[in-house]
């Protein structure tokens, strides 16, 4: 079964409301949860530094949410963390952790 755009979202927003209004929520919807706020994250931190750039922060802060959606430690978005750096070594310690 292939998984819609429209269906992934709507999972993951069904998972958000339920932990913003006290919901119990299951470890899946969680999961999503701390997902999406880490991706959200990414995207105010993207927005924000580009504040004044014409078209350019919306595009910063779309990229920046998709991709955080799918790696957080995607190294296009080393230069939002506190620490770009940090970044590098998390990846370093995933990639040898699956070894």
């Amino acid at each position: 079964m292939t998984l819609t755009a429209e269906k992934a979202g709507a999972e993951m927003l069904a998972a958000y409301e339920a932990f913003m209004s006290g919901k119990p929520i299951t470890s899946a919807q969680k999961e999503l949860t701390d997902r999406v706020i880490l991706a959200g994250s990414y995207a105010a931190a993207a927005y924000e530094k580009y504040p004044f750039c014409e078209g350019g922060a919306v595009g910063a802060l779309t990229r920046a949410f998709l991709s955080a959606l799918v790696d957080p430690l995607d190294p296009s978005l080393d230069y939002l963390r506190e620490v770009p750096a940090a970044g590098e070594q998390a990846r370093a310690e995933r990639k040898a952790g699956a070894a």
